[in-house]
């Protein structure tokens, strides 16, 4: 079975004209102008779910039943850093908290505003020598 047009190869439509037109040529109109467009949605004033990659399924739903627990665990990293001048380090928060460095790693990113939706509370001020000896970033509290 031939998937050609007759009279031609697949590619001579390009080249007609009368198949298509693009604008400026020919006083010919765009298709695409004549398609109605979708509705502009105005983004949502808040995104509920922590950190994920949206279009991996199992992402949100790890997102989804750790959301309870995100505010709280923010803020109780928020009120460590405020009690350490000097900033933390992750590996300090984790062992100040009890909780697992992944959790930690998630709520950092979110409280220095690098999430879509958080505000910033901390900053990267710098770093100093892990428990291995090597350097490593010192978060403090803004302000």
């Amino acid at each position: 079975m031939n998937s050609e047009p007759s009279g031609g190869t697949l590619f001579d439509c390009l080249d007609n004209p009368d198949v298509m037109s693009t604008p400026g040529q020919d006083g010919g109109s765009d298709v695409r102008a004549s398609r109605p467009r979708p509705p502009v949605q105005e983004p949502p004033s808040y995104n509920p779910l922590p950190p994920c990659r949206r279009a991996v399924a199992t992402s949100v739903a790890a997102a989804v039943s750790v959301q309870p627990y995100t505010g709280t665990q923010r803020g109780v990293i928020l009120h460590y850093l405020r009690t350490r001048p000097d900033g933390a380090t992750r590996e300090e928060i984790v062992a100040a908290t009890g909780m697992r460095e992944a959790s930690v790693c998630g709520r950092l990113a979110e409280l220095q505003g690098k999430c879509k939706y958080h505000e910033r509370h901390i900053i990267e001020s710098g770093t100093r020598p892990s428990s291995a000896g090597r350097p490593v970033k010192v978060y403090k509290v803004i302000g």
